[in-house]
């Protein structure tokens, strides 16, 4: 068996230079900050132009092909990336910590793929400084010693999690195309919203809905457990997110559900805070809602709920609910204003024909998403076996 040897990662670098830009008045260079990595994918997604004119003053650092950037502002937020080959002799915000790996010593996709693991970012959190800003200094990623295999075991370690990150993309990509089927499925089927070239009926969503009601205009004393508790960050298009909940108990939720009760058919509306977006309830599980959702009950009889849900989600819709919406700090979009948002209505057949289209994709997604989560799984316990 291999005997793994821990070194300090600054071992494992090479010195990196800052720009000096009195040496480089003509030039105009690629500005990478900390929002330009993307924490989902774990790369670069845009830049800026800047020269010595505009340059921001944390735009210093020099970078190269293969540069691993870690942020250490709000470590635990794990905004990392590798420099790829079009940035190379690039500038990035001095907010990131610039690894250039020896390739004698390691190979860059293993030290990338170290700093997501488990025990690393813990470290980082331990030591990260500052209330509003918990940062983490240069200092404390380049002490952390690493398990060192040999080059070529890393090189194995770093092609394995790569197949493992690969199957992932793969699969968020599939769920990606069935979210666009479904909005090309809705603009073959009724047309563009904003001109109306099948000439349907205009209405307005107040008067296709019973009612629109908001849950309770108060904080309620939580429960360990219980009865969910919805607020508008758990309504998501087309999509009700049941992670990060709070309870309350039964009698509480039975005084709130006198005013409004979800039921299977209904529509979630984001009302409070982030507004316009939809979500139609297809659970009989029991849940409240607090005031920043709306609770819109169709009428059955002249809108399929699903096609409601679709067609609020359209840019057409959620344009008029931004321009509804009040106020900076606190937003809202009012139960009196959201009715008056403007659409077509097409004739209900039409509408239960493209909801059963739409049925038979989300359960398609629905079997996708459970993939994914398997082969996000799979890739921690990867990790964790990789650098345990």
């Amino acid at each position: 068996m291999e005997k793994v040897k821990l070194s300090k990662i600054r071992d494992l670098c090479e010195k990196t230079f800052n720009i000096n830009w009195k040496n480089n008045k003509e030039e105009i260079f690629e500005y990478i900050d900390l929002s330009a990595v993307s924490r989902e994918k774990l790369l670069i997604f845009e830049s800026s132009k800047v020269d010595i004119n505009n340059a921001p003053s944390r735009a210093k650092q020099i970078i190269r092909t293969n540069d691993i950037l870690f942020a250490t502002t709000r470590p635990t937020l794990k905004r990392i990336a590798i420099v790829p080959k079009e940035y190379d002799k690039q500038i990035c915000s001095t907010g990131f910590a610039v690894l250039r790996i020896k390739n004698n010593l390691a190979v860059f996709k293993y030290i990338f793929y170290l700093l997501q693991t488990v025990k690393f970012i813990q470290r980082m959190e331990d030591v990260q400084r500052g209330a509003s800003y918990p940062a983490v200094s240069n200092k404390d990623i380049m002490d952390f010693k690493i398990p060192l295999p040999s080059l070529d075991k890393q090189k194995t370690i770093a092609q394995t999690l790569d197949k493992a990150k690969e199957l992932i993309e793969l699969r968020k990509t599939s769920i990606k195309k069935l979210d666009e089927l479904s909005k090309s499925v809705f603009i073959d089927m009724f047309g563009d919203p904003v001109e109306n070239p099948m000439g349907w009926t205009d209405s307005r969503l107040g008067e296709l809905i019973h009612s629109a009601k908001d849950g309770p205009h108060e904080s309620p004393k939580y429960s360990d457990e219980g009865i969910p508790f919805l607020s508008a960050r758990h309504v998501r298009p087309n999509k009700m997110i049941w992670n990060d909940l709070k309870y309350i108990d039964r009698e509480t939720a039975e005084r709130y559900w006198k005013k409004c009760k979800p039921e299977i058919g209904d529509i979630l509306y984001s009302k409070g805070g982030t507004t316009g977006f939809a979500v139609s309830v297809n659970t009989d599980k029991d849940f409240a809602i607090w005031v920043h959702i709306a609770l819109l009950k169709p009428i059955h009889e002249n809108v399929n709920y699903i096609w409601l849900e679709r067609m609020l989600n359209t840019s057409y819709c959620y344009s008029q609910s931004q321009h509804l919406t009040k106020g900076i700090a606190n937003k809202d979009l009012g139960l009196k204003r959201m009715v008056n948002i403007k659409m077509y209505l097409p004739p209900i057949d039409l509408q239960n024909k493209f909801a059963k289209t739409i049925q038979k994709i989300e359960i398609q997604k629905a079997l996708y998403e459970k993939e994914l989560v398997k082969l996000e799984e799979n890739f921690e316990a990867l990790l964790a076996k990789s650098f345990g």
